[in-house]
Order: structure tokens, then sequence, then C-alpha cells
């Protein structure tokens, strides 16, 4: 079995947090974005208004936008 831990990583501590069991993938991860960190966000310039992803191939679509 394989487990992926997917955190989202901020200066106060880890805002949100997603165990996945095999690999994550485009659906898992839009969940994640909706369900467990855009809840947690605040508009700009407020705390925890900025994300900040890199290049992975699974971010690249139009809802994660």
């Amino acid at each position: 079995q394989r487990f992926l831990i997917l955190p989202a990583p901020c200066v106060d501590g880890i805002i949100a947090l997603d165990i996945f069991e095999g690999l994550i993938n485009k659906i898992k991860f839009i969940s994640f974005l909706h369900h467990q960190l855009a809840p947690k966000l605040t508009p700009f310039p407020g705390l925890h208004s900025v994300v900040v992803m890199d290049n992975c191939a699974i971010q690249h679509h139009d809802k994660v936008q």
C-alpha cells in the first residue's frame, strides 16, 4: 500500500492536510483545494491570501485557477 500526505504549509504551521491512499491525481487535488484549502483562504492582502504552487502536471487544470 502507498499513502500520500498532501500538506498546505504556512508561516503558522499547516493550515490544510489530507492523506490519500495511492497516488494523487487531478480530481483528488482539486477536491483537496476545494474542501480543505479554499475555505481557509482570505482576500488579499489578508492572512493566508496567497497560494504558491510548483509546476506539477496535476495543477494544470482550469478548475485549479
